[in-house]
């Protein structure tokens, strides 16, 4: 029997923590102010641009020959800045199997200072002309470096038009890989979809494909020019979805690799983070208005950025805003661990027990087993991901160019019958008979536990979502054990951070359970992640299983 007394002094480091991460609470930084009204970004220029980009390559498919003239045309317009310098950049990029020529171009505007100031906006459209967004944002760089190119600055700007923005960012990626003064770079905007006849929220996009966070001050910034320019409500996010974007690092948009790549960037968007789907991106679909006013918004962001000589106040490496405030990251980890060890206190009260009694190897032994079925499920899209079954796309991608058919949903329920036959043709889901209910417990508990400890050492915002699940086996080690449907509901209630989180983020990027498979398949979602998780999601069957058991058997053994 577990000791609940000595589980429940274990919960003082829980209490110490939660006190010592209110004190380590930091001000959410002012935003910078410019003293220059943006108003010398014309809308009617960028939408004439815009408008010669639709009409001369409606589709730009990466490396297809409406994406090297989008290309040339930057470049000529680029040429023509007396002020810069334009350069190309080239790579080689498998698209569609098919191996792709693409290319960077950029104009670098030199100021007094080196500390320089990235600008950066995709050119390609997987699909259709991408007038809202691709096409409106390239449009938008180019009057943005025209205006930039005529007036007087104090640090280098270097604006980017990028290739395979719909393919994982690649071009974004390879700029900053390869740009020989990165150190040099304050920050970086991303103009992002700014064209949308629909807006929709949020408008500044700050989220990364990795657990890091950027910097709070830029944050700021861009919200204030997007609420003072573009006369637009910039509602504040929830410390909650704050946690869920780092538990389960998913996002959409070039911002989201130069922040994970170590930049400050944040992206600028009309339409929200979702990509926006290629039916409402037509021609039609293009809003001068809407264009004008995110163009000036990240004009109005530059100009902040060249005028402050100090560096951006970052704020802790990765945080989560909470009242005004933000958590540093050491303060979160902290906590999760601290609520980690009363369940781990009790598992190895209990193992010691169970060991003394009998019973206890064979229990973990069973527990361990449990993780199998998980791990198998993981090894099949893996193994299915290789003809292709489950595309592995490079991320971050539009879930909108995987729509879900017939052949998918079949996919998604052979995955699903994978993980079922697993428990249901071992045996696995039926507890041996030989081991008491107490031994069974702990050894589910020792999973639980073990899990949630690896999840955190891998990503600890995500094990602070797991700690109902880490404490769920407690309730079966009861003097009054519960039933199956008690167990099942309990477990539902563990489970809610854990999906409530994830229905935020999957909602933010517009992806469901297909997509969730083409994550794991492509390794966005890391084989390490998975593989600490499957002996929880053992641990759940195992639970129900011993909640299951008939009170006789249970009570022979």
């Amino acid at each position: 029997m577990i000791d609940f007394r000595l589980y429940r002094v274990a919960w003082l480091p829980a209490v110490i923590a939660f006190v010592t991460m209110m004190f380590s609470l930091e001000g959410v930084p002012e935003p910078l102010e410019t003293a220059i009204a943006p108003t010398a970004f014309d809308s009617d220029r960028a939408r004439v641009n815009a408008r010669q980009i639709l009409s001369a390559a409606p589709e730009r498919r990466p490396g297809g020959d409406g994406d090297r003239f989008a290309a040339d045309l930057v470049m000529e317009r680029f040429e023509a800045i007396e002020a810069g310098t334009a350069s190309s950049q080239s790579f080689e990029l498998d698209v569609d199997g098919e191996e792709a020529e693409l290319r960077n171009v950029a104009v670098t505007l030199p100021g007094e200072s080196e500390r320089t100031i990235l600008v950066v906006a995709a050119r390609d459209s997987a699909e259709g002309p991408g007038a809202a967004s691709s096409a409106a944002a390239t449009a938008g760089l180019i009057e943005l470096a025209e205006v930039l190119g005529g007036t007087d600055h104090t640090k280098t700007i270097v604006l980017v038009s990028t290739d395979a923005g719909s393919e994982g960012a690649t071009g974004a990626r390879t700029f900053v890989n390869a740009y020989p003064q990165r150190e040099l770079i304050d920050a970086a905007i991303v103009l992002a979809q700014p064209g949308s006849a629909a807006p929709r929220e949020p408008h500044v996009l700050r989220d990364s494909t990795d657990d890091r966070s950027t910097s709070a001050q830029l944050v700021q910034t861009a919200e204030q020019a997007i609420a003072d320019v573009g006369e637009l409500t910039v509602p504040s996010r929830s410390a909650f979805a704050d946690l869920a974007r780092l538990a389960m690092p998913t996002a959409a948009g070039e911002q989201a690799v130069l922040i994970a790549d170590g930049l400050a960037a944040v992206a600028l968007s009309s339409a929200g983070e979702r990509p926006i789907p290629s039916a409402d991106d037509e021609v039609e679909d293009l809003d001068p208005e809407t264009l004008g006013s995110f163009g000036a918004a990240a004009l109005a962001v530059v100009l902040a950025l060249d005028q402050t000589s100090a560096p951006l106040d970052h704020g802790p490496d990765t945080y989560v805003e909470f009242a005004g405030n933000l958590i540093p990251d050491w303060a979160l980890a902290t906590l999760a661990l601290a609520l980690l060890m009363p369940a781990a206190v009790a598992v190895v009260d209990g193992l010691a027990k169970a060991t003394r009694r009998g019973g206890a190897a064979r229990a973990l032994a069973w527990a361990g087993g449990l993780a199998l079925p998980p791990l198998a499920t993981l090894l099949f899209i893996y193994l299915l991901a290789v003809p292709g079954l489950v595309p592995s796309p490079r991320y971050p991608f539009d879930p909108g160019r995987f729509g879900v058919g017939v052949g998918e949903l079949l996919v998604l329920l052979l995955i699903a019958a994978v993980a079922v036959a697993g428990y249901a043709r071992t045996g696995l889901a039926r507890p041996p008979h030989s081991s008491p209910r107490q031994a069974l417990v702990a050894a589910l508990g020792a999973a639980s536990v073990a899990a949630a400890l690896v999840s955190w050492l891998l990503n600890p915002y995500l094990a602070l979502l797991l700690v109902p699940l880490a404490h769920l086996w407690l309730a079966a080690a009861a003097p009054r054990p519960l039933g199956r449907a008690a167990t099942i509901a309990l477990a539902a209630l563990a489970l809610v951070p854990a999906l409530l989180a994830l229905r935020i983020v999957t909602a933010a990027v517009g992806a469901g359970p297909w997509d969730l498979a083409l994550m794991v398949a492509n390794g966005h979602i890391g084989t390490l992640t998975v593989i600490a998780l499957c002996p929880l999601a053992g641990a759940l069957v195992g639970l129900v299983a011993v909640a299951s058991r008939p009170r006789a058997e249970a009570t022979h053994a």
